[in-house]
């Protein structure tokens, strides 16, 4: 049985105190993420933007890479603007959310100022504290969890809008509740969001069932795509990322769904870049494998970008996949 005690997210009176004097009564404050932003990236900011704007501060969410269009029914997301509409420096103080590394903020690292009042929070194991004040919290299912506990810490009222975009950023991260940090906590948390006016069923609608053509074609090719690896035990796609990098949510869990495999790898191309999503289930953590190639993430969802040559990665991943799942469940095999 879990142990509850493991799973909460409690932020200290002197935290929130912080947390308040740091970013509240500021007419100038930089809300961002990392590269590539994922649903609680996206969520968590625009959730952000609202509490900030409850503490009388005006902040402004700017994205190293746009978010997909698939979140555009989030409040306030319009409100998001590329590195293009700012100049260098522009910001002294900022709040970035779900990024474990400063440089992994990409271009919007050079729209901050001299010696910047940071608040770094975040819920990813491999964190570099890099804050005036780090709210890090593993134990969180998501970057959404943290900011909810810390408005109800400051005790400020959840918005329909704030509750939403919270909703949203958890939901997403516990890939709609079947991954493995979900448990009661997680379940207890998007409860009181509901509560507070998210709806669940229309965010989970928007989020899952609102694919384009485009988008189901690419879940196709994906499919297509599949290799199997190590008896079975690894699953590798391949696609074409679409220029707007507008792409089915769940597209890396169809590799997860084949019976027997353990670790996948969903290699996207794009230009010359390449993006590789992670995933690893039971004993597997693919957070380290991330690290190797200049990446980071959770145990079980990780990943990282690269120019490599596409042959040659994905000899590398696989071989790196595939040492990781016979390490673990060697170990596993000599406890028994």
């Amino acid at each position: 049985m879990i142990n509850q005690a493991k799973r909460q997210v409690k932020i200290a009176k002197k935290q929130a105190d912080k947390f308040a004097a740091l970013l509240g009564n500021r007419q100038n404050v930089l809300i961002t993420t990392h590269i590539s932003p994922d649903g609680d990236a996206v969520a968590s900011c625009l959730g952000a933007y609202g509490l900030l704007r409850s503490l009388n501060s005006n902040p402004t969410c700017c994205f190293s890479d746009l978010p997909p269009d698939r979140y555009d029914f989030l409040p306030d997301f319009d409100k998001i603007i590329s590195t293009d509409h700012r100049s260098a420096e522009s910001f002294k103080t900022a709040l970035i959310l779900d990024c474990g590394k400063l440089p992994r903020i990409g271009k919007v690292e050079r729209l901050l100022g001299q010696d910047p009042i940071i608040v770094n929070l975040d819920h990813h194991e491999d964190n570099e504290w890099f804050g005036r004040l780090n709210l890090i919290f593993p134990e969180a299912a998501s970057t959404s969890e943290i900011l909810f506990e810390v408005a109800k810490a400051l005790k400020i009222q959840i918005s329909e809008p704030v509750a939403t975009c919270l909703y949203t950023g958890h939901f997403s991260d516990t890939g709609g509740f079947r991954y493995s940090n979900t448990d009661s906590r997680s379940l207890a948390v998007a409860a009181e969001l509901a509560a507070c006016g998210a709806n669940a069923h229309q965010i989970a609608t928007s989020i899952y069932s609102n694919n384009s053509p485009a988008n189901l074609k690419m879940i196709g090719e994906a499919i297509a795509s599949l290799e199997l690896h190590a008896g079975g035990q690894v699953a590798l796609m391949t696609v074409a990322s679409p220029p707007n990098g507008d792409e089915a949510e769940d597209i890396i869990d169809y590799a997860l769904s084949v019976r027997g495999v353990r670790a996948v790898a969903l290699i996207r191309l794009r230009d010359s870049q390449i993006r590789v999503s992670l995933r690893g289930r039971d004993l597997v953590n693919v957070a380290g494998i991330a690290r190797q190639f200049g990446g980071g993430g959770h145990p079980k969802a990780a990943g990282f970008t690269t120019e490599d040559d596409v042959t040659t990665l994905r000899a590398k991943i696989i071989d790196a996949l595939s040492r990781e799942v016979e390490t673990r469940y060697a170990d596993a095999d000599s406890k028994d």
